[in-house]
């Protein structure tokens, strides 16, 4: 049986990895599972755990010719990536910032109905040319902070409306200056014309597309979905108390019977959108996270993550990238891992249905506890608790 290694810096969730194992499993691959720290230059083997009837063993291993790997790249282990990379296959890598897609995006021009106005802020000048210019912008990091520090500015005469969070302040041109000059200037901002992304209850929005290679190489759309945030906040990323919803039935309940009129829409203007990419950066790329954004009835690409986690449809994640790893196997290696048979498969299909429903009853759990009063009144005590154990590490 071919093996794969996998890693993931920090470690993902135990049930992840053994959904991913047993999917590995199926299409005739062993998952061996590792840290950085378990990799063993001299000798080229890796100290891993691979899942044998349920259980996980412990087991050493020759570098496997493919890796499913974590992109980024932790400092004290430059030297074990740079290793791997030159004795193995790694399946993913980081690409452009989020203004350099965009800028290759734009210059290419077949997805420029897409694109949003967008560019870096050097000068208090150029901030004030761009308020002008498009009335409502957006302030944002320019390496993304799962959507924190982010500001919204409407330009109204000569009075500038300022939001941060739900905190809303009204500014002249002097008091813009020397919010500009003490929160932006020394900063990575980028300014974005505003996309008026909410929905019929004024909740942010946007849509995310996760597109996966499937076991032929070819581009599918592993899933769909719409994630909301509350009216007061800018945007709509679920690590700022958003929620989310299936992408059909955020249109049934938004447009009624016309709702399939815009799932097909949005479709047609991301077709082919992984391809062109790909061809973009000159790079086989396995996966990618596409958000959207929905104002007038038009769709905006507001970003491209290149190593989406699937959380929400992490079965069907994990079938697509065990197929892929399979097909690059075959094209890379010409090795052909060995499916299961269909009692296998149908053991696989009841395993993988009993992880992601154990995932979302322990979501909610965790969901309802975050939200309960007594959470809330324990705050300050686990506050406490983080402030103990950093003062014992530094000892």
């Amino acid at each position: 049986m071919q093996q794969v290694g996998y890693y993931r810096q920090p470690l993902d969730s135990p049930k992840t990895r053994r959904l991913n194992a047993i999917c590995y499993h199926y299409y005739g691959m062993e998952l061996v599972c590792f840290g950085l720290e378990n990799v063993n230059i001299n000798d080229k083997t890796i100290d891993g755990k691979v899942l044998v009837n349920g259980k996980w063993k412990k087991k050493t291993v020759q570098i496997p010719k493919l890796i499913n790997n974590t992109p980024f790249k932790q400092r004290k282990y430059l030297d074990v990536i740079n290793f791997l990379e030159q004795n193995s296959y790694m399946m993913f890598h980081r690409y452009g910032s989020k203004e350099l897609t965009n800028a290759r995006l734009k210059e290419d021009g077949t997805f420029r109905h897409l694109m949003i106005p967008t560019s870096k802020i050097e000068t208090f000048a150029d901030l004030l040319t761009k308020i002008k210019k498009h009335r409502r912008v957006i302030l944002k990091p320019k390496s993304g902070n799962q959507g924190r520090g982010i500001y919204f500015i409407e330009c109204n005469n000569d009075m500038f409306h300022v939001q941060f969070e739900a905190e809303n302040k009204e500014m002249n041109h002097d008091e813009l200056q020397s919010f500009y000059e003490k929160q932006i200037q020394d900063k990575r901002y980028i300014i974005q014309k505003y996309i008026h992304s909410r929905n019929s209850t004024n909740q942010p929005f946007d849509i995310r597309i996760q597109f996966e290679k499937n076991g032929k190489g070819k581009w599918t759309r592993a899933q769909t979905y719409v994630r909301m945030g509350h009216p007061q906040k800018i945007v709509s990323n679920i690590a700022k108390g958003g929620s989310i919803i299936r992408f059909n039935s955020f249109l049934k309940s938004e447009y009624g019977r016309d709702w399939k009129m815009y799932a097909d829409q949005l479709k047609e203007v991301t077709k082919g959108l992984p391809r062109k990419i790909e061809q973009l950066y000159d790079a086989e790329i396995p996966s990618l996270g596409v958000d959207i954004g929905m104002a007038d009835e038009e769709f905006y690409l507001f970003e491209v993550n290149y190593f989406p986690g699937g959380t929400f449809a992490r079965g069907e994640v994990a079938m697509l990238r065990a197929a892929y790893s399979a097909h690059l196997l075959q094209t890379k290696f010409n090795e052909k891992p060995k499916h299961l048979s269909i009692d296998d498969y149908e053991t696989l299909k009841q395993e993988k249905e009993y992880y992601e429903r154990k995932y979302e009853q322990l979501a909610q759990q965790y969901k309802d506890i975050r939200q309960s009063t007594s959470w809330k009144l324990t705050k300050p005590l686990r506050t406490f608790g983080r402030i103990v154990k950093r003062v014992r590490k530094k000892r």
